[in-house]
């Protein structure tokens, strides 16, 4: 057959090999890793779990021993204060006081010990394990069987089998895991490191090639690898055994370490009540129980070494069959160690007192032995007394007593029970009733008139009549207590609400108070505002063009840093704008130039009224004038130097002014800045500005024009015009 066709054959057949493999593997890998997970489950057991469950049950535990330690000696006293008529052996009292020294060293000595009783398990368990796997040459397959070619495991350079990885519980030595991972050649990152279909060692031992170069392989070569692939997929189905030993191997040893933590539990509560006679049997079994547990745990791990060396050896010296064989026969023993442990685990959490129960059952029924037998006078006595006993008590009700008082009257029948309440009484445990009808029935046997006659009845009766009287004289103070109590509450709700209406009463007071302030401040608040806006409201037109044009013309005259031009004589010769009514001819040029000062009306108005009434300009009116100073083309130290010079000829201007306009100057309220639209083209650099024009005696001489000869009501205002550059540089 050509070699192509044969090629056709192998290749699907290397793949189909190839997919068994890793799937076999895949429930392999998925065994051993719950096994690592038992693993670390019962590490955790040991080192938080049971440890802290431990460590809780013995502070609860301790905590109450005190308490108990307390009862077990009051029952102890009480039966053996009862030991003259029956005789109970339930409480030992010497145990009583070992325990009160013992309990509170032994609970925390049990609490921290479980690491150390686990490990001491666990120790001799491994070194059994260990010492027997390694000495044993132990061989059980058949001397004639056929020698596989399959043979061998995984193993370190040295020759020693790996481990399969770190343990969790700090110790060394083989396990079943181990075995199971060298036999599937395969170590623990082939297991957690899910990009891996099958172990790196198994697939170079067993798949050499991928299925390309598969192909390019003679056939004798290819039939070759497809029988080495078998020889891998039949290792994988047996290494499931393998790995079922080593799973129940690892779930036998979290059984005994469940078991141990349950028994030391159950030891540490059993312990508290060791001094109640049935409960001794019970501390004494779960020790023997641990002590079983223990024997169990070295005794299985001795067997399965020796299992162990058996698989080991079966798979180094014979082939896969005999590894399946023994593999079988220790699945079967592992199925049986699983058995025991399972019983341990049910046996510590069900069958905890178990074990002693039969002589506790024994001790308890002591009592009613030495009644069968040495104590039938006792009870003969006890069955003649207790008539009389039930026949006083019935006579003492009838008589009105109390049922303590009757209780103690009828024990007064019978010496036994006499003596009894006596020493009952004697120890505090008895009430004064039950002691005065106990007197009372001692009076009446000592005088022997009788338990029944007239005279005890009489003097019973007298008791209740006492009592009755005593019980409403103590339900009189009572409810006299609970009316005092009553009306202090009263009083106690009486002052509360007072306290609670003078408080409101003050707090509207203080409300009101605060109202009236609040009008108050706002009266002076409008009040100051009316004064301070009356006089601003009640200047006219004219007299703030007149007053500001001077005012203005003034400060502007004497301004050291300008030369002398014609502002400055008209304020010499005092012939300011509107200030007559008619001007020379040495000033008209300019006239309607000072007359528009660069202030709002409303502007001018407010630095009137603040210079006269206030002395000064307020700061943010004169950083308003200011500005508007600035927009007109002057510098800021100029306009700071203006706004000082206008302040001192303005503080007495407003003292001339006469009110002869209010509607205008109340629309002067609405009028807009008078730079409203003075824009930058307006504006000329000082080098650009008109010169000033001097003054000369035939201008002075000239007669003024007709503007400002007519009437002041006809003149035109400068806070009318539409402002213009100022040829003095303003």
């Amino acid at each position: 057959m050509p070699d192509w066709m044969d090629n056709l054959v192998q290749q699907p057949l290397y793949q189909l090999e190839q997919i068994v493999a890793q799937v076999t593997w895949g429930v392999n890998r998925a065994g051993l890793f719950i096994i690592d997970v038992l693993d670390r489950f019962r590490a955790q057991l040991v080192t938080q779990g049971f440890t802290k469950a431990l460590d809780t049950v013995s502070t609860e535990i301790l905590g109450i021993s005190r308490p108990v330690v307390e009862l077990s000696l009051t029952v102890g006293m009480l039966l053996i204060i009862a030991t003259p008529i029956i005789r109970f052996q339930w409480v030992n009292i010497k145990k009583v006081l070992g325990l009160a020294v013992i309990v509170p060293l032994l609970l925390p000595m049990l609490a921290g010990g479980f690491q150390d009783i686990d490990a001491a398990r666990s120790d001799l368990g491994s070194l059994f394990y260990n010492e027997i796997f390694s000495s044993s040459s132990f061989n059980i397959a058949p001397g004639d069987a056929a020698q596989g070619t399959d043979r061998g495991i995984l193993v370190d350079g040295s020759g020693q089998i790996p481990a399969y990885g770190p343990r969790n519980d700090g110790r060394s030595g083989l396990r079943g895991v181990d075995i199971a991972a060298s036999y599937l050649w395969a170590t623990r990152s082939d297991v957690v490191e899910s990009s891996r279909l099958l172990p790196t060692a198994f697939e170079q031992q067993y798949f050499p090639y991928d299925i390309g170069a598969f192909g390019n392989q003679d056939t004798d070569v290819r039939w070759q690898l497809i029988e080495q692939a078998g020889g891998g997929i039949t290792r994988t189905v047996y290494g499931l055994i393998l790995v079922a030993f080593a799973f129940l191997e690892t779930l036998i040893n979290v059984a005994f370490t469940l078991a141990l933590g349950f028994q030391l539990i159950a030891l540490i509560i059993a312990t508290l009540f060791m001094w109640f006679t049935p409960f001794e049997g019970m501390v004494v079994g779960i020790i023997k129980k641990m002590a079983d547990l223990m024997l169990q745990s070295w005794g299985i791990s001795a067997v399965q070494g020796l299992t162990l060396a058996a698989v080991v050896s079966a798979a180094n010296q014979s082939g896969s069959i005999a590894v399946l064989g023994v593999g079988i026969l220790g699945l079967a023993l592992e199925i049986v160690y699983v058995t025991v442990a399972y019983k341990a685990v049910i046996g510590a959490i069900t069958g905890m007192g178990s074990g002693g129960g039969i002589s506790s059952v024994g001790r308890a029924l002591a009592p009613a032995a030495a009644l069968a037998t040495g104590g039938a006078s006792a009870v003969l006595g006890g069955a003649l007394a207790a008539p009389k006993a039930a026949l006083a008590y019935q006579t003492a009700r009838q008589s009105g007593v109390s049922s303590s008082a009757a209780l103690g009257y009828a024990a007064q029948s019978n010496r036994p029970l006499a003596a009894i309440g006596n020493l009952a009484t004697l120890m505090g445990y008895g009430n004064s009733e039950y002691t005065a009808g106990a007197a009372i029935g001692q009076n009446a046997k000592d005088r022997r008139y009788g338990m029944h006659s007239p005279m005890a009845r009489h003097q019973l009766g007298m008791h209740a009549d006492r009592e009755q009287q005593r019980t409403e004289r103590t339900q009189d103070r009572q409810v006299a207590h609970a009316r005092q109590q009553q009306q202090e509450a009263d009083r106690h709700h009486a002052l509360e609400r007072q306290a609670q209406q003078a408080m409101a009463r003050e707090q509207a007071q203080a409300r009101q108070a605060q109202q009236d302030a609040e009008r108050q401040a706002e009266r002076q608040q409008r009040m100051a505002r009316e004064a301070y806006e009356a006089p601003i409201k009640a200047i006219g037109r004219p007299q703030i063009a007149e007053a500001m044009t001077s005012a203005y013309v003034s400060a502007y005259a004497d301004d050291p840093t300008k030369p002398a031009n014609v502002d400055s004589v008209t304020n010499v010769i005092g012939l300011a704008p509107g200030a007559f009514g008619y001007q020379t001819a040495a000033v008209q040029t300019v006239l309607d130039d000072l007359h528009a000062t660069p202030f709002a009306p409303d502007l001018a108005q407010r630095l009137m009224v603040e210079a006269g009434q206030e002395g000064q300009f307020r700061p943010e009116t004169r950083a308003e004038a200011q500005h508007d100073l600035m927009a007109s083309g002057m510098t800021e130290a100029v306009a700071n130097r203006r706004m000082q010079t206008m302040e001192r000829h303005m503080q007495r201007i407003p003292s001339g002014v006469k009110v002869s306009d209010a509607e205008a100057a109340a629309a002067l309220q609405q009028q807009p800045s008078s730079y409203a639209g003075y824009s930058a083209e307006h504006r000329q650099r000082p080098s650009e500005r008109e010169p000033v024009i001097t003054p000369t005696p035939e201008r002075i001489a000239a007669p003024p024009p007709a503007a400002l000869s007519a009437p002041t009501e006809q003149r035109p205002r400068g806070y009318g015009r539409t402002p213009r550059r100022s040829r003095a540089g303003h």
